[in-house]
């Protein structure tokens, strides 16, 4: 078998979401040893759609609730501490986001944006944020009923608005390397 994570695994190709603890001093924070792999899969389960987000990522889930709800004692010094977790944000390339977060996952559709409803249309000439375009929980929850991704861009409800202290309308968060360096500027 080759590198499942190499450029050139083939069928043994290997998806990974990792955390870190963004508390931590700069120096640590990118460190490989203050960045934890939660969650292994093979990409091709995923990216045929023989399992869906809810299936795939329903462990990670749950065991991120229950970090946030019941947290994890440590003992330091004959003295034990409590420590809670929260999800923050989800952070990864653009095309994995709209995947694991239930939008669109093709950039040439009419609605392709994480952050805003604007059509692609406006998105091509827009220069300034518009407010009344952004997404939020009450607009999100509409396009969701509306039940359909040509005219709303998401497939999905997207499974981590169950862990407590997130929502993916929160979650805004761009891919610095094609959003920027390989993209608009």
């Amino acid at each position: 078998m080759g590198n499942p994570l190499g450029s050139h695994s083939g069928i043994h190709k290997m998806g990974c979401v990792y955390f870190s603890v963004p508390v931590l001093l700069p120096e640590y924070l990118s460190s490989l040893e203050n960045i934890f792999v939660a969650y292994l899969f093979h990409s091709d389960d995923r990216g045929t759609h023989k399992i869906n987000n809810y299936k795939m990522y329903r462990a990670l889930i749950d065991e991120s609730i229950d970090l946030q709800t019941n947290g994890i004692s440590i003992c330091v010094n004959s003295e034990i501490h409590h420590i809670y977790f929260a999800l923050g944000l989800v952070l990864g390339e653009n095309l994995g986001l709209n995947s694991i977060l239930g939008f669109v996952e093709s950039f040439s559709s009419n609605f392709y944006c994480r952050i805003c409803r604007s059509p692609k249309s406006e998105l091509q000439n827009m220069i300034n944020e518009c407010p009344e375009t952004l997404r939020n929980e009450i607009n999100y929850a509409t396009d969701i009923n509306t039940n359909n991704y040509s005219l709303t861009g998401l497939k999905e409800l997207c499974i981590f608005n169950e862990v407590p202290s997130y929502h993916v309308t929160n979650n805004s968060v761009c891919d610095f390397m094609h959003d920027l360096t390989e993209g608009v500027a």
